[in-house]
């Protein structure tokens, strides 16, 4: 048997040997076979070299659990004080990280960087391993811990030896690129963006194309924060074409994603939508588990822009159970805030309270205020929907004031609208009228386009100062960009105020109001309970108003049984009054 051992080992060095003859000039072809036969052989030494770079070759098409068998076999035949060991532990964190296995990465990484401050291990490979934990806890929305350790990179870069001054340098701007990226996150927009230029200006002197891509991508996500999506896009698309060249899918998808979301945010949800199921087929390519999440989430807003709540709901919910399945239970917060506004749209008035406070008490204790300040707002206005003005204006006046720390972009428009919207419904038609014009003369600078929701309160207060044709005009131009984007729900709520305008008796030339109130009953399903009472209590204020009472009883009678079964208690106080004989004209609005 011992004979038989020996002459194995023999051929299989035999092998090893002929296959470095025979493909001397393209190994990489064969790195798998020359690790098995070495290490069958028991050469060490050339085993060392082939296994390492079998599992590099696997580990650029993504054969990640392969790359891992490879580096498992050669940490077997290291020492624990071995220099190359560490190298092949911070490749094995890398790809941990990569594979969502999060507290084994970390352990990995703490063990290269202790083994570096303490002497026994390399220190540029120890800065290498702490930029690894501060992407594992940015991943993991751990932003202080994030920060701690991208800051640390540059002391152990500081101690590393003569002669590695360009990696060092790499890694300092790395660290650079992490901290303005938390910046980011936590809605600190000027700190990231001056942070993310320093980036760039170093990856330049280095020429490190991988790191100037990180840094556009990087700057296009805060311009984009701040409302200025071409300009963001065109950062995106700089990068973009970077991650391609470099074979990066990974952050190819990443920044395909970021394109999608600015298309989206500007109403084009056909490119929004081919931007993202491009970024999903990438991720579910590599195995990108968390790209694919952040893809489900979204796909979700393409869908709820259609209308389309079921699927909406189903890729918010796979996206949410995904993070939480990697151990991301902080990401899931973004699904959860728009789970909430789904709700709010649906009418579940409490599952939306739950989503949005679960979010807003994630997003407040990971000091992230771009997010929180969202929260806000949507509780803001799921108060308003319910009557409740005070927390309405509670809520929405912390936003505002977030929104003007962090340099927000169109959420801020949205948020003086609702603000309006709650001083009109506590009669300060003043302070109505300063909300609002605010916000359009923020949104003209921006280039945002105002919702229908939004122009509902508009055209109501202009209707309140007698201004009809104001109010037609607001109108008109909100239904014509909804119809333009294939938005129902949208366009329901226009038709139901151009409705109100003509009936309002403050036009010249008035239409018949009838026929919009009839296409808004049309437009406006049971998907948008809130939608479709106020355009019944409209059309039956009208009609009691007019010549219709009893049809205009009924549908006013419908309207109260849908804003009981809300608890929109604002609304229901409207529709009781009309039913009581209440010929106040506001009430028609």
């Amino acid at each position: 048997h011992a004979a038989g051992a020996v002459r194995r080992r023999m051929l299989h060095r035999r092998v090893g040997e002929a296959l470095e003859r025979l493909y001397a000039e393209h190994l990489e072809m064969v790195y798998e076979q020359l690790a098995h036969h070495y290490e069958q052989a028991g050469v060490t030494e050339r085993t060392l070299v082939y296994l390492p770079l079998a599992a590099a070759k696997a580990e650029a098409v993504y054969a990640n659990q392969e790359a891992l068998n490879y580096y498992d076999r050669a940490l077997a035949l290291l020492g624990e004080d071995e220099g190359q060991r560490w190298e092949i532990l911070l490749r094995r964190g890398k790809i941990l990280r990569f594979l969502g296995r999060y507290d084994e990465a970390i352990a990995v990484c703490q063990h290269i960087v202790e083994a570096g401050a303490g002497g026994s291990g390399d220190r540029l490979l120890a800065a290498q391993a702490a930029n690894e934990l501060s992407a594992i806890h940015r991943a993991r929305r751990d932003y202080d811990e994030a920060r701690a350790w991208a800051e640390r990179v540059n002391r152990l870069a500081a101690e590393a030896d003569e002669g590695e001054e360009s990696e060092c340098l790499k890694e300092q701007a790395r660290a650079k690129q992490a901290l303005g990226e938390v910046e980011w996150e936590q809605g600190n927009l000027e700190a990231a963006r001056s942070l993310l230029q320093k980036g760039i200006a170093l990856y330049r002197a280095l020429e490190d194309r991988r790191g100037v891509a990180e840094c556009l991508s990087g700057l296009g996500n805060v311009l984009s924060s701040q409302g200025a999506y071409d300009a963001a896009r065109q950062r995106f698309a700089e990068a973009l074409a970077l991650f391609q060249a470099l074979g990066d899918r990974q952050s190819e998808a990443a920044c395909l994603r970021a394109i999608g979301l600015t298309h989206w945010r500007q109403g084009a949800n056909d490119a929004a939508h081919r931007a993202f199921t491009e970024s999903r087929d990438i991720c579910q390519a590599i195995g990108d588990r968390q790209g694919e999440a952040a893809c489900l989430n979204n796909l979700g807003l393409v869908y709820i822009a259609r209308g389309d709540h079921r699927e909406t709901r189903r890729c918010w919910d796979e996206s949410i159970a995904l993070y939480r399945s990697l151990g991301l239970e902080k990401r899931a917060a973004l699904g959860l805030h728009r789970l909430g506004i789904l709700h709010i749209g649906q009418g579940d008035y409490p599952a939306a309270r739950e989503c949005l406070e679960e979010s807003l008490a994630i997003n407040r204790s990971i000091g992230a205020k771009s997010a929180e300040a969202l929260d806000l707002g949507w509780l803001g206005r799921l108060h308003l929907q319910c009557g409740e003005y005070d927390d309405a204006r509670r809520c929405l006046d912390m936003t505002l004031a977030l929104d003007r720390e962090i340099g927000a972009g169109e959420e801020e428009v949205w948020h003086l609208i609702w603000l309006g919207a709650i001083a009109y419904e506590m009669e300060d038609l003043a302070g109505a009228q300063e909300h609002l014009q605010e916000a359009i003369r923020l949104a003209k600078k921006q280039g945002t386009h105002l919702g229908s929701y939004e122009v509902y309160w508009l055209a109501a207060v202009y209707l309140a100062q007698g201004d009809g044709e104001a109010a037609l005009n607001a109108v008109q131009q909100v239904l014509t960009d909804t119809g333009a984007r294939g938005k129902p729900v949208e366009a329901g709520v226009c038709c139901a105020m151009l409705g109100a305008v003509h009936g309002s008796g403050l036009l010249a030339d008035a239409e018949n109001p009838v026929p919009y109130f009839e296409r808004a009953l049309a437009l406006l399903s049971d998907e948008d309970p809130f939608g479709r009472g106020v355009a019944l209590r409209r059309y039956g204020a009208y009609l009691m108003h007019s010549s219709g009472r009893e049809q205009g009883r009924a549908h006013l009678q419908e309207a109260q049984a849908i804003f009981e079964r809300l608890g929109a208690q604002g609304e229901l106080a409207k529709v009781t009054r009309l039913l009581n004989g209440d010929d106040d004209p506001r009430l028609r609005w």
